[in-house]
């Protein structure tokens, strides 16, 4: 009888606990929207009347202080050497069966605090590329060293491609002159030796050149979508808008866009539409964004599996490993 009623208290206390421990990480939550609504507030008032970057650069220290010190970090630490020395901004032929992805900084910091992004993309045997663009809004020049880059990625691809081809062609002279020599062989056997030969190797590594995703956090992704048009029909202001000279053209080397913390407005969509790529752009925005609070996802009306929101902020999204599987879904299927 005393064991029953032990056991009947256990299980209460037990209950007790758990009801209080569900209260009080409720109460943290909601503690932390208010937070979450006043730094926001007070992030928008910095940003619209004293200065956009100022305002950025409180929302990132009061909201994301741990994950600007983990940037840091990474920049300084763990990703510090050349990205070389980690398998980025380089081809081989296990890459063979995947497109070639680019990835593009914020306005502050380097391609490091992307090193995560960047390991998890190589471990999926994607060719991974990295580039440094400098501070501060987006300039011609920077899309100019985008540009640079594609071109730089492409020639890898070409002489990769040569090679082959060169490679492909010695197979092919050293199996004439093997039949040449030895022409009176039996049928049979010269048709197992040219099968047996490395004449297919060429056949499996395509001559083409293939188009180039970009992935892109906060203003990288700003970029990433300008770079999606050409320098003909387009250049970047003062104030680092795109503008239009001409009818919109399409850079036809670029592949999928992910912009990751960076919502696309209806400006945005409405461009990438006139150049049939809005089945190809992708949103990762990140749920506790203060620096994006104030910017309408409208590609989550139009195309609202194309959209996806981590809890996160502006930069752990960084580091967050579903927005590493939500990349990798949209870049694979």
């Amino acid at each position: 009888m005393q064991s029953t009623k032990n056991q009947t208290s256990n299980f209460s206390n037990i209950i007790t606990s758990m009801v209080i421990i569900r209260w009080i990480l409720t109460l943290g939550q909601k503690l932390y929207y208010i937070w979450f609504y006043i730094n926001t507030c007070l992030v928008k008032t910095m940003q619209k009347n004293i200065s956009p970057a100022l305002g950025a650069i409180f929302g990132m220290v009061f909201l994301e202080g741990h994950t600007m010190c983990k940037a840091i970090w990474y920049t300084f630490k763990k990703y510090r050497n050349d990205p070389k020395f980690y398998g980025f901004n380089q081809w081989d032929e296990e890459y063979s069966c995947h497109r070639p992805v680019l990835l593009l900084h914020g306005a502050v910091g380097s391609w490091s605090y992307l090193g995560d992004l960047a390991i998890t993309l190589k471990n999926a045997n994607i060719p991974v590329f990295v580039i440094d663009l400098g501070f501060g809004l987006p300039r011609e020049e920077m899309r100019e060293k985008i540009f640079n880059k594609i071109d730089e990625i492409r020639k890898l691809y070409s002489d990769s491609n040569k090679k082959s081809a060169d490679n492909s062609k010695s197979d092919q002279n050293k199996i004439n002159s093997f039949v040449i020599i030895h022409k009176r062989a039996p049928k049979l056997r010269l048709r197992r030796i040219t099968e047996e030969s490395d004449i297919g190797s060429f056949e499996k590594n395509s001559n083409t050149i293939p188009l180039i995703d970009i992935i892109a956090h906060s203003d990288g992704g700003n970029l990433a979508l300008y770079s999606a048009f050409t320098q003909d029909c387009s250049y970047i202001d003062g104030d680092g808008n795109l503008k239009f000279r001409t009818v919109p053209q399409a850079n036809p080397f670029i592949g999928k866009i992910i912009t990751i913390a960076l919502p696309s407005n209806h400006t945005e969509t409405n461009s990438i539409r006139d150049i049939n790529k809005i089945n190809d752009l992708f949103n990762i925005n990140a749920t506790f964004d203060a620096l994006m609070a104030n910017k309408k996802c409208a590609l989550l009306e139009e195309l609202p599996s194309h959209v996806e929101y981590v809890d996160a902020g502006h930069i752990g999204i960084v580091f967050n490993h579903t927005t590493y599987t939500r990349i990798l879904q949209f870049l694979l299927k």
